[in-house]
């Protein structure tokens, strides 16, 4: 028996290449931007820096706030639907910012309004993919590196935008445009084959829950049929008893009293029942069954309105319950803190690294997008690795904890080493592999595997999207807060900005692996007593 069926290994293919084709979509903005700063208005006068970094932070704002909402909207609606427009949207927010280049657009209003457009579509793809994830995969025995491997795709994506962006240019820098329309257009072709073939959920669990309304209906109109016949009976029978009631005095003949009395009996006596306007018996406690039988108010305005109240107060339910699960507000700190260092490379290392000369070799566009690549594939080999050791051993914070003391040991030799004389750039190009390999790990881990992780320890499968949403919504917030910090650093600190930029990526990531502290000696203990790493501290 094959251990995937073809339809988990079309989703696992499809959600995989659609997240990468968004970061595609994102790679050409940190690409471009020393060539906005040298040769576009307004990102050329004095204050660039500053200009082009509350562009990211606009950005990421909106997407912080993007990604909250979307928690709620993933168990409201399918989440496939919200994914065809998203990546119709972000396709298409991105083709307007770089058709900026041709239509000869100097208007820093039209980049902030394209740019905080283009968060907020891009705000629902990771926690619906998550959800759909989830769905297909929750249940199997290698979830957790399943998950992990598929947030390996945010750094294949940087990959592929690097290498794809630096084609694209082959113009002439001075036709930045071109990146975005060919990356606008792959997420937005991703979309389209999504539609027509990515399933939202299993075919069993859709079947399912296709049913249950299908069965409450059914049950609703069962209990009025039964309803009905009941009432028509109680209302047939006393009517035929009060009939009786009336014709029986009239209808005596010659003889009857005679025929109706007993021996001994009074002759005037009379069967019960006979006398003029009397009920017979039981007929008293049906008149009351029927009068008291309450009315079906399944569609009445009063019913409608209170199931509008409960579906309000749902969201704060599921929010609550998701919030209450063990480990989720540490993960979430912590991804906030991963991602505000994650972020502040991502963001600005292809401008770093075109300011530098490596033992004579200038670094150019072109080279830089290579040396951006590297970094990529460090995020993606990191990804696959801790994948697997958190599969082998469940110790989720140990391994969190290590790749991130890792990567802010790392972070601050490499801008050491750039600088040196004797520097060669095969030996620089290593240790941006490593120092993608160590941050990046934790990031697609946090991201991608803990919500079902957490989720399972005493959640619902109906509550990921929530999930997802309280673990990344804060840590966009971290996303933000760096790329803002590396522009005002730049803007007002000419001599100190790129070591103090590269200080708060090694700090970051300290404090990153700090804040797991608890999660870290939960793990060894449960491993020690041989339960293994899973369980999470409350």
């Amino acid at each position: 028996m094959m251990p995937y069926t073809p339809l988990k290994l079309r989703v696992l293919a499809l959600s995989y290449l659609t997240y990468l084709s968004f970061f595609v979509s994102r790679e050409p903005y940190s690409l471009v931007k020393m060539t906005l700063l040298k040769t576009w208005n307004p990102f050329s006068e004095e204050d660039g820096w500053l200009t082009i970094g509350i562009l990211d932070s606009a950005y990421l704002t909106a997407y912080a706030v993007g990604v909250f909402a979307v928690g709620c909207l993933c168990e409201q609606l399918d989440s496939l639907h919200i994914l065809v427009t998203d990546c119709l949207a972000s396709g298409l927010t991105t083709f307007l910012y770089g058709l900026a280049d041709f239509w000869e657009v100097h208007n820093y209003w039209y980049f902030l309004t394209v740019r905080v457009a283009n968060g907020f579509a891009e705000a629902t793809g990771w926690p619906t993919l998550v959800t759909i994830m989830d769905f297909h995969f929750s249940a199997e025995p290698r979830s957790e590196f399943i998950m992990a491997a598929f947030g390996s795709c945010k750094f294949a994506g940087v990959m592929i935008g690097s290498i794809l962006s630096s084609f694209n240019l082959s113009l002439g820098e001075s036709d930045w445009g071109y990146p975005f329309i060919w990356c606008g257009l792959v997420v937005a072709l991703m979309g389209v084959v999504d539609f027509f073939l990515l399933p939202s959920q299993p075919p069993s669990r859709k079947r399912a829950s296709e049913a249950t309304p299908l069965l409450k209906e059914q049950g609703n109109s069962s209990m009025k049929q039964t309803s009905e016949p009941k009432s028509e009976t109680l209302a047939s029978e006393a009517n035929s008893a009060t009939l009786a009631s009336e014709t029986t005095p009239n209808s005596e003949t010659p003889g009857s009293q005679s025929n109706s009395a007993t021996p001994g009996s009074e002759p005037n006596s009379e069967t019960p029942g006979s006398e003029p306007n009397s009920e017979t018996p039981g007929s008293e406690p049906n008149s009351a069954t029927l009068g008291s039988e309450p009315p079906n108010t399944a569609d009445s305005p009063v019913s409608s309105q209170q199931e509008a109240t409960e579906e309000r107060a749902s969201g704060l339910k599921v929010f609550l319950k998701a919030l209450s699960l063990p480990g989720i507000v540490e993960y979430s700190a912590h991804l906030f803190f991963i991602k505000l260092s994650v972020y502040v490379i991502l963001y600005w290392l292809p401008p770093w690294l075109e300011t530098l000369t490596i033992n004579g070799t200038e670094i150019h566009y072109r080279l830089a997008c290579y040396v951006t690549a590297v970094w990529g594939f460090g995020g993606f080999l990191g990804s696959l690795v801790l994948g697997l050791l958190v599969h082998s051993t469940k110790m989720y914070g140990v391994f969190s904890c290590l790749f991130s003391v890792s990567a802010g040991a790392v972070a601050l030799p490499v801008y050491w080493y750039s600088g040196t004389a004797g520097a060669a750039l095969p030996l620089f190009t290593l240790l941006i592999l490593l120092l993608g390999t160590a941050q990046n790990g934790p990031y697609a881990l946090s991201a991608a595997c803990m919500p079902s992780v957490i989720n399972k320890l005493g959640g619902d499968a109906q509550l990921v999207g929530m999930v997802t949403g309280i673990i990344d919504g804060p840590s966009a917030l971290g996303a933000v807060f760096g790329p803002l910090s590396g522009s005002l650093f730049l803007q007002y600190s000419a001599s100190l900005g790129w070591t103090l930029v590269f200080g708060v990526v090694a700090l970051s990531m300290f404090v990153a692996a700090a804040v797991l502290t608890r999660q870290v000696l939960w793990n060894l203990k449960h491993f020690r007593e041989g339960g293994g790493g899973v369980q999470a501290s409350r």
